[in-house]
């Protein structure tokens, strides 16, 4: 299995697996993210990953699930995706109330995702309206409508349900928690190595730019891609001098020197 560093979600996972369920999965770490395990898995460097959210799946690669090109064997969540109501919850096959616990500890992100959050010093029914307002937006035809038409799923949570499961979290008792850093964190069970990430050369035109060239799009002859752009450990020079990312621009021939999937390393622009 694939994994990005410890403390990951996707390490976490892994680990979770062998340290609750008694698997043998080796973890492979050290990719510098979800894309670059996704081309390990396309080379048959790895047999799968932990930790990939299915909406990540539809738009990265929905071929991948409509050509049964993967399995999805186990969900890491506090209650199952209503697409997947035949694959069982990791929760529904540890055998006793610790280990559900120390699960839980671990999944209550799955289910708030990144919650919005004020201060404790703000008024009560401040909160309280913007907790209103916001779950009017979350219910809003025309934002839903906007949301499905880039593609992104909205599965909010009530602030009421946050803190509440934040609650939950905060009440276990300290030897669950501390087991649950254990099963979330000891490699003691797990055969890890560390990943080799391959760097390769490739030539094109520029053909999108985002965020001030920190993604940068091209296509070349045979190959195309998306990249990640470093502003200190991406070396970029256009016509032979030392360049920032602003310099670059949509049209430009270049060379990427790119490790893994996404991470220029190099990009030299004519």
């Amino acid at each position: 299995m694939g994994g990005v560093g410890i403390g990951s979600s996707i390490d976490v996972f892994t680990l979770l697996v062998n340290n609750t369920l008694g698997a043998k999965q080796k973890l492979i770490t050290g990719y510098p993210g979800g894309a670059d395990i996704n081309l390990a898995m396309q080379r048959k460097e790895l047999d799968g990953r932990c930790g990939w959210s299915l909406s990540s799946i539809k738009t990265t690669a929905p071929d991948w699930l409509r050509d049964n090109k993967i399995n999805l064997t186990l969900q890491h969540a506090l209650t199952k995706h209503p697409e997947l109501q035949a694959v069982p919850l990791i929760t529904d096959l540890v055998k006793n109330e610790k280990d559900k616990q120390a699960l839980k500890v671990h999944l209550a992100p799955q289910a708030y995702g990144r919650p919005f959050a004020v201060g404790p010093g703000v008024p009560k029914e401040r909160y309280e309206a913007l907790r209103t307002a916001f779950w009017k937006t979350m219910k809003d035809p025309k934002f839903l409508a906007d949301a499905k038409k880039r593609k992104m799923p909205i599965n909010p949570l009530s602030g009421q349900d946050v803190q509440k499961l934040v609650n939950e979290i905060y009440a276990l008792p300290k030897d669950v928690l501390a087991y649950a850093d254990k099963v979330g964190n000891s490699r003691e069970k797990t055969t890890v190595a560390q990943a080799v990430i391959p760097i390769a050369t490739y030539a094109g035109k520029i053909t999108k730019l985002k965020r001030g060239g920190r993604r940068v799009s091209w296509k070349g002859a045979s190959a195309n891609g998306k990249l990640r752009v470093s502003g200190s450990k991406t070396k970029i020079t256009v016509a032979g001098k030392k360049a920032k990312r602003k310099a670059l621009k949509v049209g430009m021939a270049c060379s990427f020197r790119v490790k893994g999937a996404q991470t220029a390393l190099n990009i030299d622009c004519k």
